[in-house]
């Protein structure tokens, strides 16, 4: 238990060391606290925003957007990752779509959404489940097709 203990707090030391010299750097002036504010105050902050509810607001809107695209993106990948391994014709026509689309970075998408769609959730829905799409009907359709026929 005490070893436990001592092995958690010895990987806990590189973090405080790194804030205990972020705060004395601050305090003494080396850096101007305008550049970068001392811990102590970015602490109080970050206090003052979880007790008027602020972070907990913003932190429920962010994961209906994340869900939410997730869920889209399990929806349609599992159907379409499915009807690619069953169907030839399903899969003659999207295999070239997603081998083409599969290595662009989904961050890459994120200015024409945001032209597309605006800065709204729709659009931040629209990027998540883009970035789930096509794992979800890579892994699906080799989930599918790597059962055994004996089993089918």
């Amino acid at each position: 238990m005490f070893v436990n203990l001592l092995v958690s707090l010895s990987k806990a030391i590189p973090i405080l060391l790194i804030l205990a010299i972020w705060e004395t750097v601050t305090q003494i002036g080396l850096v101007n606290t305008q550049i970068l504010p001392t811990f102590s105050s970015v602490l109080r902050a970050a206090v003052d925003l979880i007790y008027s509810g602020i972070v907990i607001r913003h932190l429920l809107i962010s994961l209906y957007r994340a869900f939410g695209g997730l869920a889209l993106g399990i929806l349609v990948g599992v159907i379409l990752g499915f009807g690619m391994a069953v169907k030839k014709q399903v899969k003659n026509f999207f295999d070239p779509i997603i081998t083409l689309t599969y290595p662009i970075p989904k961050v890459a998408l994120v200015p024409l959404t945001m032209v597309w769609l605006g800065v709204t959730d729709q659009a931040a829905i629209f990027v998540i489940f883009l970035a789930c799409l096509l794992p979800m009907i890579v892994n699906t359709y080799h989930g599918v097709r790597s059962v055994d026929q004996v089993l089918i």
